[in-house]
């Protein structure tokens, strides 16, 4: 079965990354659907992509392939997604777009890739038990319904009674079998002016399971070099 993609975000990033990615989704035609989904806020946004090929406010002049399709509906961009780029910054990762990633992803699937592109940090609690959470650490405790990390810094180290302020999306139903979400990072010092006039841009890839299926979705190696490690940790305070 091929792997379905999408991209969360239609900013200057997420429209550039967005570029590499359809390419890539055409260069592996045994590996993956042809079309990349693409979320965006906005509807006029979204139409212009769809009639003009270019995100004329976040990356003007730089042409989008004609298989991305942009649109508004988050149920239908993410409907059967097995790959999930999250490209919109940190803060904007509600619990509502947490909660539609875990209903509408494919459902038959024992693992879904998601990769943040989100650059931040939370600060979750207050005062002296307040923790630093990281974007990926958030997105799989949310999506995988599990407890937050008792090692995260905290203002107090000596504090026991450290508790993260974050919320996870509902559990799932009893017998009701959800996929397993793996969450990985995309970091680079990459210019997005730059990286729609296709000039050469190089990433790290901090995935866990050194997947070649998540490699595939962005490497280029004309235009877009990835380097691939498990060190997600490291890729994200890069």
């Amino acid at each position: 079965m091929k792997k379905r993609v999408c991209l969360l975000g239609g900013g200057s990033f997420g429209t550039a990354v967005a570029r590499v990615v359809a390419s890539n989704l055409t260069t592996h035609p045994d590996t993956f659907h042809p079309e990349l989904q693409l979320w965006l806020r906005r509807q006029e946004l979204a139409d212009q992509i769809n009639t003009t090929n270019e995100n004329g406010q976040y990356l003007p002049g730089a042409s989008i392939p004609s298989n991305v399709v942009a649109n508004t509906d988050l149920k239908r961009v993410l409907e059967g997604a097995d790959v999930i780029v999250v490209g919109v910054p940190h803060q904007y990762i509600s619990e509502s777009m947490i909660s539609s990633i875990q209903k509408h992803c494919n459902q038959d699937a024992k693992t879904i890739h998601v990769i943040s592109l989100a650059k931040g940090i939370y600060l979750d609690g207050e005062g002296k038990s307040s923790c630093l959470t990281r974007v990926s650490e958030r997105l799989h405790e949310s999506l995988n319904n599990t407890p937050p990390s008792s090692k995260r810094p905290r203002v107090d180290d000596d504090d026991d009674n450290n508790k993260s302020s974050a919320t996870s999306a509902p559990a799932a139903s009893p017998g009701q079998q959800r996929p397993r979400f793996v969450i990985s990072v995309l970091m680079g010092a990459n210019v997005y002016d730059q990286m729609g006039r296709d000039e050469f841009a190089e990433a790290t890839l901090g995935c866990p399971t050194m997947d070649p299926i998540v490699y595939n979705v962005f490497n280029d190696d004309d235009r877009f070099n990835v380097t691939m490690t498990r060190d997600v940790t490291g890729v994200e305070f890069c």
